[in-house]
């Protein structure tokens, strides 16, 4: 079964993510491995020293630090990992692709 979608792989590092599951289960089944049949998943990276290295995190993802556009993704990572679900390399994403996921779930 291939993907409804030819954006799914912009949207790979997202397949764990739980915030984006529901939509990535339906519009990029195979490139997150959910296909009837797939014997692989692939594979997820997780950075060991995933920790906030700020103290405001758990004030600022009240605020929407984490899809804040005015923050480069870098310094959402560097700051806020943990408390942003940044952990998985790619996780953070940029707002023009993530203006781009939106519209594409919007639309559907």
């Amino acid at each position: 079964m291939d993907d409804p979608t030819t954006d799914c792989q912009d949207y790979a590092a997202l397949c764990n993510n739980k915030m984006y599951q529901q939509f990535l289960d339906v519009f990029c089944p195979k490139t997150c491995g959910l296909c009837p049949g797939d014997t692989t998943v692939s594979p997820v990276t997780v950075s060991p020293n995933c920790v906030d290295s700020n103290p405001n995190c758990k004030n600022w993802v009240k605020e929407g630090y984490c899809t804040a556009c005015f923050v480069d993704c870098s310094d959402r990572v560097k700051n806020c990992a943990k408390s942003c679900g940044f952990c998985n390399p790619g996780s953070c994403l940029n707002c023009k692709t993530r203006q781009k996921f939106v519209n594409f779930v919007n639309f559907e």
